[in-house]
Formats: structure tokens, C-alpha cells, sequence
């Protein structure tokens, strides 16, 4: 999988040649249109995500935000990722049946969703995927999953989802702003690298010298 270093979404958008961008801007736009109440738009595992922020649910496996969505344009495809449809057999089957009714081809593991132009993919059928699964609805199911009962955070719980978030936001911040300086570290020591050690010039005059003796 191609995993960008990009810190923002736009400086993501920005490294893609113009025919991807084109094609991951509409999607995230459509995303964006339908995506539900509480969710955050980020830079996560090297792609553009959508997420439940650590605000809201702090306490993950890895200390990073629940992800609901995740979208990557890849070497020889795209890649829409996907949390809402796994474990729901009927929302499942219901997505499938659209790629069929609109004559498309789905090409999905788990999770992914892969596709190599927009034409490729049912868009109304996305949008409402992307519309069908509330961030509350979404934590209920996790929870579900994890075996244990879905509750709101107490005031504890929100100061340490507070603290939660600054660090996380530091590390966001910190990366962007170490970006630069990477870059021009490397570009100075590719440079280095490139250039030619001194001749010794001495060597001539010796020989001259001995010839004269």
C-alpha cells in the first residue's frame, strides 16, 4: 500500500498528479456532503481519514482515533476503506446489489474497497454508505464488538480524552513541522553526496623539483 508522509489533507492532495487528485477531491467531497455528525476529517496511516476523534472515544488499542473511513490513491488503483459496512450482513448485501443494478463490478476485501476510476463505482450508492452509520451507532457496535456495554464519557473521561487529543494534536503539529527540515536535511547531504573531492595539487610541483635536481 502507498503510504504518503503528508501531514495535512490539502499537502496530500497537492503531492498527487492531477488525474488522481481529481478523482480522490470528488470523493472526498462526497464524503464530506454525507459524512455524519461527530466524525473528523485527518491525515491517518498515510491517507485521508475520517475518524472518531479521541475527544469522544480516547481509550483505543493503539492510542489513535477509531477510524471510520479511510480514502488512498494507490500505484495502480484507488482505495476507499470502509468500517460501516463490516459485520452488517444486510447493509452488506444491499451494497453489493447496487454495484449489480448500476452493471459495475465490486472489487472489495474486508474492508476495501478498490476501484481505478469513478466511473468504476456507484457515487449515490457511496454517499448513502457513507451517510448510514451515525458516530453514536458506530461506538454502540464497536463496543458490541469488544464485548463490552457502550457508555457516555464521565468528566474524568472527557479530562483524559482532553489530554488525549492535545498529545495527539502535538504529534500532528511536531510532524508538520519537522516536514521541512527532513527535506532539507536529505536534499543537502544528496548534494554532498554528488559532489567532487579536491584534486591534490602538490604532487606536480614535487615532480618538478625533482627533475630540476
Amino acid at each position: 500500500m502507498v503510504s504518503s508522509k503528508a501531514t495535512s489533507v490539502e499537502q496530500y492532495l497537492k503531492e498527487l498528479p492531477a488525474d488522481q487528485a481529481r478523482v480522490i477531491r470528488t470523493l472526498r467531497d462526497l464524503v464530506n456532503k454525507n459524512l455524519p455528525k461527530g466524525y473528523a476529517e485527518c491525515m491517518i496511516w498515510g491517507m485521508i481519514g475520517w475518524v472518531v476523534p479521541l475527544s469522544r472515544y480516547p481509550v483505543t488499542y493503539n492510542g489513535q482515533p477509531l477510524a471510520y473511513l479511510g480514502l488512498a490513491a494507490q500505484k495502480n488503483n484507488f482505495a476507499l476503506y470502509t468500517m460501516g459496512l463490516m459485520g452488517d450482513p444486510a447493509k452488506l448485501a444491499w451494497f453489493q446489489g447496487e454495484f449489480a443494478r448500476a452493471g459495475l463490478k465490486l472489487d472489495m476485501g474486508k474492508s476495501c474497497i478498490r476501484f481505478k476510476a469513478l466511473e468504476a463505482l456507484p457515487l449515490p450508492a457511496i454517499g448513502e454508505m457513507v451517510a448510514s452509520l451515525p458516530l453514536e451507532k458506530y461506538l454502540e457496535r464497536y463496543e458490541r464488538f469488544k464485548g463490552k456495554p457502550a457508555a457516555r464519557p464521565t468528566a474524568a473521561a472527557k479530562a483524559s480524552a482532553a489530554r488525549a487529543e492535545a498529545r495527539y494534536g502535538a504529534q500532528q503539529k511536531r510532524a508538520a513541522a519537522a516536514a521541512p527540515a527532513t527535506k532539507k536535511k536529505a536534499a543537502a547531504k544528496k548534494k554532498a553526496a554528488g559532489a567532487k573531492p579536491a584534486g591534490k595539487k602538490a604532487a606536480p610541483a614535487r615532480k618538478k623539483a625533482a627533475r630540476k635536481r
